[in-house]
């Protein structure tokens, strides 16, 4: 378990290779770990302005406007995480592990 980072997901260690695909492999790992992390909170921010909104439709219009953006988000990169990898089998690659 030496150099690994467990969090929403797991980041492979650093094998020596510094190739390309292993940066990239890398970056998109902690770019979507970063993400996953702020579409998190946002959903959570979300959630407590609805339930402190207090009946005010501004505020329940913020925060529903605020859950809505969050899950379209995360439609988003899921999508495109499901693109990234069908390329990558069509191009037969190793960006991705």
């Amino acid at each position: 378990m030496n150099n690994r980072i467990l969090l929403a997901a797991t980041v492979s260690p650093n094998t020596g290779d510094n190739s390309i695909a292993d940066l990239i492999s890398g970056a998109i790992d902690y770019v979507l770990l970063f993400i996953g992390g702020v579409l998190m909170l946002m959903i959570i921010y979300g959630g407590v302005l609805l339930i402190t909104s207090g009946g005010d439709p501004d505020k329940v219009t913020k925060a529903k406007k605020t859950l809505l953006w969050a899950v379209v988000a995360v439609i988003l990169i899921v999508i495109s995480y499901a693109v990234v990898v069908a390329l990558n089998k069509v191009v037969n690659t190793t960006i991705l592990n």
